[in-house]
């Protein structure tokens, strides 16, 4: 059974005549009849009442009409994502991002992303960067958002784009440190009550973690829970750029000027595993996403 036999059907259903059917497929009458008696010979009966002016169902054919039109809707459908998914339109994306990535800059990535690909699955996983650089092998992810100080030296890694974002130490306006001009590291740390420390991957975690010691049992808080313990008055800690944007924006949060350390920069990277390439369109136009927002924001 293959789908010029059930085009062949619906047709001469529609038309009521094999002759006119004929006409619109652009076929011979011998050709269309022919269709329609290799389907009776796989179905094991007659699908037409033959004789008169214009053809009629027999039982066989009235149980058997609708799925033939189901059978063509379906392949009419698929052959529809299968010419979506390599302009990037169907498919699946999935990736895996460090969540204060997750929680930062990929959310206005996500929200561009689905406006233009509503009919992508996509998918995000957070996770530390070896986890994610181990589900990137595994094949569960197929793109990364990692920090790069953790990815240096991996092999197999293929880098699509590599950026720094700026860490910014922030507190609560009704935080008592807020209203100090140019607090000192240690200042932050001893009167953040408490500071919230965690490790970036950067350069300047050597030179902030000697000086802070560490501040609270709960160390290395999920991002988006330090940003809201923070909000909440409690504490001071650093915390990424795009993480906090709105927040230094609207006035929810107070950048402290510290007098004896330069805002801390973490550099991060969207990777892929080589052998994932050539990625799939909506993989790559996700890829362009998040470029196209890192020039947004200016961020590189």
């Amino acid at each position: 059974m293959d789908q010029q036999q059930l085009v062949t059907f619906e047709r001469i259903v529609r038309e009521g005549s094999f002759s006119r059917a004929a006409r619109v497929l652009d076929v011979s009458q011998a050709a269309v009849s022919g269709r329609i008696q290799t389907l009776e010979a796989e179905i094991g009966g007659a699908l037409f009442v033959r004789g008169g002016r214009r053809v009629t169902l027999t039982e066989a054919g009235e149980t058997f009409l609708p799925y033939a039109r189901r059978a063509l809707a379906v392949l009419a459908e698929g052959t529809e994502a299968a010419r979506g998914a390599s302009g990037g339109q169907h498919g699946r994306v999935t990736v895996g991002a460090v969540d204060s990535i997750a929680d930062g800059l990929l959310v206005p990535v996500v929200a561009r992303y689905r406006a233009s690909h509503p009919q992508v699955l996509l998918s995000v996983r957070t996770g530390h960067t070896p986890q994610i650089l181990r589900e990137l092998a595994d094949g569960v992810v197929r793109l990364g958002l990692v920090t790069w100080g953790y990815v240096t030296g991996t092999v197999e890694v293929e880098v699509l784009a590599r950026f720094r974002e700026p860490l910014v130490a922030v507190v609560a306006p009704s935080h008592a440190l807020a209203r100090r001009a140019s607090p000192s590291l240690e200042e932050m740390v001893a009167e953040g009550r408490p500071y919230h420390e965690t490790v970036w991957g950067t350069p300047d975690d050597a030179r902030i973690a000697p000086r802070s010691g560490r501040g609270w049992d709960e160390h290395e808080l999920p991002y988006g829970m330090m940003r809201q313990l923070i909000l909440r008055g409690i504490g001071a800690g650093f915390l990424p750029a795009t993480l906090v944007a709105e927040d230094l924006a609207a006035g929810r949060l107070v950048a402290l000027p510290l007098v004896d350390l330069a805002a801390p920069v973490r550099e991060l990277a969207l990777i892929c595993h080589a052998r994932a390439q050539p990625l799939p369109a909506a993989a790559r136009d996700f890829v362009e996403t998040v470029r196209a927002e890192l020039a947004s924001r200016r961020i590189g």
